[in-house]
């Protein structure tokens, strides 16, 4: 015997179903707030550059994450240039490593996970420059208790490159690898426009005698990239 449905049946069966379809797509826009791309470090045409994993959807378990980049292509997916650390099954940050990159080239970069659903997700773009903007040049007049140590910061044709948020000098008594060590004092020079390769110099004082120290300059752009000069270490006297 033929089964007949209500017409209201019908017609709430239909908003069902276009109900399900519309929270499916709603997922895959709102997808793009489930993973965030951190601040990145520049030293030398290496990236050190953070991600975050903010949610995993249910019935989902993360098969890739990393980072993808691109020097042409603003919005850069897996399919131009990107690493996998690996899976996880759970959120949270995470560290990536980009290194030997080519010199004075600029590159966009952001964060993704792959799911075992085969859906990739991008966080928001970071542009960088694979360069120092920030450049050591020596440390001079040194004493038994102080320093004057000099640097420089090299002008590119960016608005993002030549509006910095700070600049100055880090220091310390063990080698430096980026502004958050334990232990390095930092002397912030401020905000600063460049129109040009400018230098930039600091007093280091109440320093230890005879004892080596580490120092390096940097440069912190608008978009939150840091980058740091090359190392110079000397000894008080």
């Amino acid at each position: 015997m033929k089964t007949l449905y209500p017409k209201n049946f019908i017609v709430l069966l239909l908003i069902s179903i276009w109900g399900l379809s519309a929270c499916d797509k709603l997922f895959e826009l709102e997808r793009y707030n489930l993973i965030g791309t951190g601040h990145a470090l520049v030293s030398e045409r290496t990236f050190i550059i953070t991600g975050e994993i903010i949610d995993i959807a249910k019935n989902r378990e993360v098969v890739a994450y990393g980072h993808c980049w691109s020097s042409t292509n603003p919005l850069p997916t897996i399919a131009d240039n990107s690493n996998s650390i690996g899976r996880r099954n759970s959120g949270g940050g995470y560290i990536n490593y980009i290194t030997n990159l080519p010199e004075k080239q600029q590159f966009y970069l952001r964060g993704y996970f792959t799911t075992n659903k085969g859906e990739t997700v991008y966080g928001k773009e970071v542009i960088v420059l694979a360069t120092n903007l920030a450049n050591s040049v020596a440390a001079v007049n040194i004493t038994n208790n102080t320093a004057l140590v000099l640097g420089t910061l090299s002008f590119f044709p960016d608005p993002v490159l030549n509006n910095l948020k700070d600049h100055g000098f880090v220091y310390s008594t063990n080698s430096i690898n980026s502004l958050g060590d334990e232990g390095i004092q930092r002397i912030e020079l401020g905000r600063l426009s460049l129109s040009r390769d400018i230098q930039i110099e600091t007093n280091l004082t109440n320093l230890k005698t005879n004892t080596l120290y580490y120092v390096r300059p940097y440069a912190i752009t608008q978009n939150n990239v840091v980058y740091l000069g090359r190392e110079v270490i000397f000894r008080t006297r």
